[in-house]
């Protein structure tokens, strides 16, 4: 999943970021959603695409061992903006 954007784009720290979301990605990818879960803060809160109030760690988790297993045949990611914010 490599990205030829991040070459010229991004600085160093960014480009960090965006190498574990390609790890991540590849890593739901292969149906390791222990690894993939290994990325999110224990205090992590965001939204789900469906969701109308922000969803935790335990419900990501939640889902995906309880929902039924879906294959992803093809993913593809492109970083538009990465921020950084203090440290």
């Amino acid at each position: 999943m490599k990205n030829d954007l991040l070459q010229h784009k991004f600085n160093d720290d960014q480009k960090e970021i965006w190498r574990n979301v390609e790890n991540y990605t590849a890593l739901i990818m292969k149906g390791n959603m222990e690894g993939f879960l290994e990325y999110f803060h224990n205090n992590y809160s965001g939204w789900n695409y469906k969701a109308f109030i922000p969803v935790r760690k335990a419900d990501i988790k939640n889902e995906l061992l309880h929902l039924p297993k879906r294959e992803i045949c093809s993913y593809r990611i492109i970083p538009m903006e990465i921020k950084i914010i203090k440290d």
